[in-house]
């Protein structure tokens, strides 16, 4: 089971590190804002918004894939 990224938020280094009950999928959702914006260059919104490929060309960029 993972945890749910609606309650939980971790930092960007315990995401990048941890191998415990985070969706790999959907890393992203578990950053808190400031981490979002500061490790992926973008805010939430725009970043939703761009076209999938886009999306995982940044995670992937991020270590977040």
């Amino acid at each position: 089971m993972f945890a749910d990224p609606q309650t939980k938020r971790f930092s960007y280094e315990h995401i990048a590190t941890s191998r415990d009950a985070l969706n790999p999928v959907c890393k992203e959702l578990y950053l808190t804002d400031e981490d979002f914006k500061r490790i992926l260059g973008i805010e939430k919104v725009a970043f939703y918004s761009m076209p999938l490929w886009k999306q995982r060309e940044l995670k992937r960029a991020a270590g977040l894939f």
